[in-house]
């Protein structure tokens, strides 16, 4: 976690931005006690057989959740740079672990007239960290399945929920705003 919050410090100090501190404002600084960067499992599933499962101890984080968000500006007459900033410190837990990760973004809020903006951005432009790995759990035959869905391993690798860093992946976003 220090190596990102000095990453983070270091490209904010050395970056030309630094050079109009004057300028620069943090926007929609939040920070939380919780995991963001992916999705991890409950441990609440029902088996084919209709039989509920909680096996919800192997999901437990047994690391110290946290997350933070920000946005970094640099305003200008007519447009505003946009720096968006994500870290987290990852998840630990028996069966599904995400490493720390720091995402990086890019975007402009550009006045088109007193009354108008135009904000674009990408979100999770760079992303460092933030890999996900899942272990499968046993039944007593020593078939493998996945302890948050109770599909066959082998049916949830090749299925979209095996992608649980979703939250890391590019967006863009757009939007137009007139004042009255």
């Amino acid at each position: 976690m220090r190596i990102l919050l000095l990453l983070l410090a270091l490209i904010v100090s050395c970056s030309p931005l630094s050079a109009a501190a004057k300028d620069l404002q943090w926007l929609h600084v939040q920070a939380s006690d919780s995991h963001q960067a992916s999705d991890a499992w409950h441990g609440y599933f029902t088996a084919s057989n209709g039989k509920a499962h909680n096996v919800s101890n192997f999901y437990r984080p047994k690391n110290q959740l946290f997350s933070a968000s920000a946005t970094l500006a640099v305003s200008r007459p007519k447009v505003s740079w946009l720096l968006p900033i994500a870290l987290d410190a990852g998840y630990a837990a028996e069966l599904y672990q995400a490493s720390p990760s720091l995402r990086l973004g890019f975007g402009a809020v550009i006045a088109t007239s007193q009354a108008s903006l135009l904000s674009v951005r990408v979100d999770n432009l760079l992303t460092l960290g933030g890999d996900v790995h899942e272990q499968a759990c046993y039944d007593k035959y020593t078939r493998a399945f996945h302890c948050g869905t109770g599909l066959a391993w082998s049916d949830y690798r090749g299925s979209s929920l095996s992608r649980r860093d979703a939250a890391q992946q590019a967006k863009l976003k757009a939007r137009f705003i007139y004042r009255f």
